[in-house]
């Protein structure tokens, strides 16, 4: 049976996590990366909040991929598109396959994850 929020926060608190990554890219600046870039420490586990606040693009009307020209088109059909990465990442390219239709890839229909699959093995 999975853990409440509050019993994974607590099991999660329980012991200490060791960290060897080095943070040392633009990930470090994300509020959700977990560790502390200055001492390259775990970043304490804050308690869940439920419920959970909206993502940043939940609603369409604020959505980046919905609204944002940012990058550049490399292919597209009708339910989907192949864009490049706007910002700088250290990468020499990203891109990236995104839905035309607004949604998260776990709420796409089972013909659209096909279709994704197979995109994105043509890509690789």
């Amino acid at each position: 049976m999975p853990f409440t929020p509050d019993e994974f926060f607590e099991h999660a608190t329980s012991s200490d996590a060791a960290s060897g990554i080095d943070p040392a890219s633009i990930f470090a600046a994300w509020e959700s990366f977990p560790f502390d870039a200055e001492v390259l420490t775990v970043v304490p586990l804050r308690r869940p909040l439920v419920p959970e606040a909206p993502r940043s693009g939940d609603d369409p009307l604020n959505c980046r991929g919905c609204t944002s020209e940012d990058g550049l088109i490399v292919w597209e059909n009708e339910n989907w598109r192949l864009k490049t990465l706007s910002e700088p990442s250290g990468a020499p390219l990203v891109m990236i396959l995104e839905p035309k239709q607004h949604s998260d890839y776990g709420e796409l229909s089972d013909e659209l994850a096909a279709e994704f699959g197979r995109i994105l093995v043509h890509t690789v």
